[in-house]
C-alpha cells in the first residue's frame, strides 16, 4: 500500500512536471508571430494585412510579422502556412481567392482549406465595381450591355489573372448579359488602368479604393457595383441590381486571418477576440472608410460555415466561366 505521504510526494511532483505545460498555455504568445500574406506588397491585401498586423502587436503583446510569400491567387503563400507547426504562431491572410476559388479553379491544389485551415476572425470586405473608359459611348450599365451586345466580340475586358475575384466577375458578367465580349490578362490594377486610360480595353472589374479618385479626375467611369451594397466612396454609383440586373452575382473579396486547422480552440478563441479588437479599433475603421470598404466580424464557426458556403457558390461561377488552372 502507498502511504499517503508518498502519495502526496508524487502528486506534487506531478503538479511540477505540468506547470510549465501550463504556463506555455497561459502566456501565449510569448515570441513573434508570423502573419503571412500571399499576396504582392502593396497590394490591397498585403496594406490590410500590414495594418491588421500592427495593431494585432499591441493587443497580443508582441510582433507580428507580415512575411509576404505571392504567387499563383494566393496558393503559394496559403501551401506555405499549411505545412507551418501548428502552434499559433504562423496566421495566414486569406482572401475570396486563396479560400474560395482556388479549391475549384486549380485542378492540383497543395492545400486543402477545410482540412488544413481553421478561419479565426474577418477583417473586411472590398467591393468590385465595373469601370469604363469616359470615352466610350455609353452613360449608365444598361448602355453598355447594349453596346456590347451591339458590338459582339469588338469591346475589351482586362482581368487581373486567371481565377481572381475580377476576373471570375467578368465572366459572369459575360454570361449573364449573353454579350460578347474580348477578355485580356493583365498583371493587375496599375496596369489596367493605364491600359484604360490609353483606351487599349474598354472596361474592368477592380475592388480598388482608387474607383473615386480616378473618376472624379475624369480618368475612368465607374458603371455598377457587383454586389449586394454601394460603395461609400462612390455614393452615386448603383449596384447592379438598382441598375436593372436583379439577378447579378456579388463578387465582392472577403479578407480575413486563418490558422492552422491542429492550433488549440483556445488559442483560435484569443485570436478571434483580438483581431475583432482591432477591426473595432478607430485605426482600422478609418483605413475601411478610406478605402471605401466594410468591416466584417464574425465568431470562428460562423465564419468557417461561410466560407464553405462561399466555396460552393464561386465553384459555380468558376464552371460557367470555364477557367481552370492545372
Amino acid at each position: 500500500m502507498i502511504k499517503i505521504p508518498s502519495l502526496l510526494r508524487m502528486v506534487a511532483r506531478i503538479l511540477v512536471l505540468l506547470l510549465p505545460i501550463t504556463a506555455f498555455a497561459q502566456a501565449y504568445p510569448n515570441r513573434a508571430i508570423t502573419l503571412v500574406t500571399p499576396y504582392a506588397p502593396g497590394s490591397p491585401v498585403d496594406l490590410s494585412a500590414r495594418l491588421v498586423a500592427r495593431e494585432l502587436a499591441v493587443k497580443l503583446g508582441q510582433s507580428v510579422v507580415v512575411e509576404n510569400r505571392p504567387g499563383a491567387g494566393g496558393s503559394i503563400g496559403t501551401s506555405y502556412a499549411a505545412r507551418a507547426t501548428p502552434d499559433g504562431y504562423t496566421l495566414v491572410y486569406y482572401a475570396t481567392s486563396s479560400a474560395a476559388i482556388n479549391p475549384a479553379l486549380y485542378k492540383k491544389l497543395s492545400y486543402d482549406w477545410n482540412k488544413d485551415f481553421v478561419a479565426v476572425a474577418p477583417t473586411l470586405k472590398l467591393h468590385n465595381t465595373l469601370v469604363m473608359r469616359p470615352g466610350l459611348a455609353a452613360k449608365n450599365l444598361r448602355e453598355l450591355v447594349d453596346l456590347m451586345r451591339a458590338n459582339p466580340g469588338k469591346l475589351t475586358a482586362a482581368y487581373p489573372g486567371a481565377g481572381s475575384t475580377s476576373h471570375l466577375a467578368l465572366a459572369m458578367f459575360s454570361v449573364m448579359t449573353k454579350a460578347d465580349i474580348v477578355k485580356v490578362a493583365y498583371k493587375g490594377d496599375p496596369e489596367m488602368l493605364q491600359a484604360l486610360m490609353n483606351a487599349d480595353i474598354d472596361m474592368f472589374f477592380t475592388s480598388g479604393g482608387q474607383v473615386a479618385q480616378l473618376a472624379q479626375s475624369g480618368k475612368l467611369r465607374p458603371v455598377a457595383v457587383l454586389g449586394a451594397q454601394r460603395n461609400s466612396l462612390t455614393p452615386d454609383v448603383p449596384t447592379f441590381a438598382e441598375a436593372g440586373f436583379p439577378d447579378s452575382f456579388d463578387a465582392g473579396v472577403w479578407l480575413g486571418v486563418a490558422t492552422n486547422a491542429a492550433v488549440s480552440p483556445a488559442i483560435v478563441k484569443q485570436l478571434n477576440e483580438a483581431i475583432t479588437a482591432v477591426t473595432r479599433g478607430p485605426a482600422f475603421l478609418e483605413y475601411v472608410r478610406k478605402i471605401g470598404a466594410s468591416p466584417l466580424y464574425a465568431a470562428p464557426a460562423e465564419l468557417n460555415a461561410f466560407i464553405k458556403a462561399e466555396q460552393v457558390r464561386w465553384a459555380g461561377a468558376v464552371k460557367a466561366s470555364g477557367a481552370a488552372v492545372e
